[in-house]
C-alpha cells in the first residue's frame, strides 16, 4: 500500500560552521534507517542517530563515532505494539465526516516511548577516504557508508549517505561500493546530517507541515504478499493534506474502495535530550468499519526528523515494524523508509556529490 502522507535563531552561526566544512560531510550528526536481513536469516529494521567526532579536510578524516539505536526483528514475539499515549483528538476534516476516533490514542511501538537509557549504544572509530567512509565498531562490526548527495555543491547544508557493506548483515546491499544499484537487494541503508545541531534540537508539528519524497525497502512478512522482498521503489508523505485535531495530531482519511483509510502523524511525549526528534506515523484500512483504526491492523513507524545546518526541518527517516496478521513468513514486516523535501533526482539516486545532474 503506497500512502501519500504527511525558530532558526541560531542559522547564522550554524550556516557558517557548515561552511567551513564544506566539502566534509562529517563529523556531524545523521539520522539512520536501515533495513535487511541478518545472518540468521531473520529481516529487521533499525532507526538511529549516529554521532561522528574528529576532524576532516577535503579528502579524509578520522575521528570516533556514537550510535544510539531502537531494532525490530521479524521474529519479535511479545507485546511489541501499544499505546503511543498521544489521544487523536477532535478533527474537522471536510472529506470525511466521522470523528469517532477522538478519544482513541495513536498506536506505536513500544521500545520507541521508552527513556534514552533503553537505546542501544556502542562506540567506534571511522575514517573517509574522498567519498567513503569506514567504521569500526568496539563489538567488531565494521560499516561502510557512501556520500552520494549533497544539497549544495559550494555551501551544503545536508548530507546524504548510503551504506554499502555491513559485517553484521547478510546479503546484497541497495547500494554497492562501486556506485551500482540493486532495488531487489535485501538490505538498504541512508543517512542524513551533516555538521550542524545536535540531536536536541527538533522542530514541532507545525514546522514539518509540508510534501515530501522518497524510497522505501520492504519486506513482506503476510501470506499471499505479491513480493515478499519488495524492490526498493519511490513513495510521498505529504502531511499538508492532513488535518490538525484538537491534540496536534495531523489526521488523513481517504477511501480506498469499500474502506476508508486513516492515517495519523505526531511527536511522542517527552521528547528530551537525544529523543528531541522522534516522530511518529500510524496508517491502516479500517477493515471493521467502525470509524477508527486502534483496533485494526495496519502499519506503525517510528522516525526521525532531518535537520540541517541551517536548524531547518527537511525530511524524516522511518522504520517500519508492522504486525504480519497471518505470520505465513515472519512476525512483522520491516521496512527502511525516508522522505526528503528536495524532488531534485539525484537526492534519491545519485551516487558522487561532485556531479550534478546525474539522473
Amino acid at each position: 500500500m503506497r500512502v501519500f502522507l504527511v525558530a532558526f535563531g541560531f542559522v547564522c552561526a550554524l550556516a557558517t560552521v557548515a561552511n567551513a566544512a564544506a566539502s566534509c560531510p562529517v563529523p556531524g550528526s545523521f539520522v539512520v534507517t536501515v533495513t535487511g536481513r541478518l545472518p540468521s536469516g531473520i529481516h529487521f529494521a533499525r532507526l538511529a542517530e549516529y554521532e561522528f567526532q574528529g576532524t576532516c579536510d577535503d579528502a579524509t578524516g578520522n575521528g570516533t563515532v556514537v550510535q544510539r539505536s531502537w531494532s525490530w526483528h521479524g521474529d519479535d514475539t511479545g507485546k511489541i505494539y501499544g499505546t503511543a499515549k498521544v489521544r487523536i483528538g477532535d478533527a474537522i476534516d471536510p472529506t470525511y465526516p466521522g470523528n469517532g476516533d477522538r478519544k482513541k490514542k495513536m498506536q506505536g511501538h513500544r521500545l520507541f516511548q521508552k527513556s534514552p537509557s533503553h537505546l542501544a549504544q556502542r562506540t567506534g572509530t571511522w575514517t573517509r577516504d574522498g567519498v567513503a567512509i569506514a567504521i569500526s565498531w568496539a563489538d567488531g562490526v565494521t560499516e561502510e557508508w557512501r556520500h552520494t548527495w549533497q544539497d549544495d555543491a559550494a555551501s551544503p547544508l545536508l548530507h546524504k549517505l548510503e551504506l554499502t557493506a555491513s559485517s553484521d548483515i547478510a546479503g546484497a546491499h541497495y547500494l554497492d561500493n562501486d556506485g551500482t544499484r540493486d532495488p531487489a537487494a535485501e538490505t538498504a541503508g541512508v543517512a542524513f546530517g551533516g555538521p550542524g545541531p545536535d540531536f536536541t534540537v527538533a522542530r514541532e508539528v507545525p514546522d514539518l507541515i509540508g510534501s515530501y519524497v522518497g524510497l522505501i525497502k520492504r519486506h513482506n512478512a503476510w501470506c499471499g504478499a505479491p513480493n515478499v522482498n519488495e524492490p526498493v521503489a519511490s513513495t510521498g508523505l505529504s502531511l499538508d493534506l492532513f488535518h490538525a485535531t484538537s491534540t496536534g495530531v495531523l489526521r488523513y482519511v481517504y477511501p480506498d474502495g469499500p474502506t476508508w483509510v486513516f492515517a495519523y502523524f505526531t511527536r511522542p511525549k517527552r521528547n528530551r535530550g537525544v529523543l528531541a526528534r522522534r516522530v511518529m506515523l500510524q496508517t491502516s484500512h479500517d477493515w471493521n468499519g467502525d470509524g477508527e483504526i486502534a483496533d485494526d491492523i495496519g502499519h506503525t513507524y517510528s522516525g526521525l526528523e532531518i535537520i540541517d545546518a541551517s536548524g531547518a526541518v527537511r525530511g524524516f527517516v522511518f522504520a517500519d515494524a508492522s504486525t504480519a496478521f497471518d505470520t505465513c513468513d515472519e512476525n512483522h514486516t520491516t521496512s527502511s523508509i525516508y522522505y526528503l523535501d528536495s524532488y531534485d533526482c539525484d537526492a534519491l539516486y545519485g551516487v558522487d556529490p561532485s556531479t550534478p545532474g546525474e539522473c
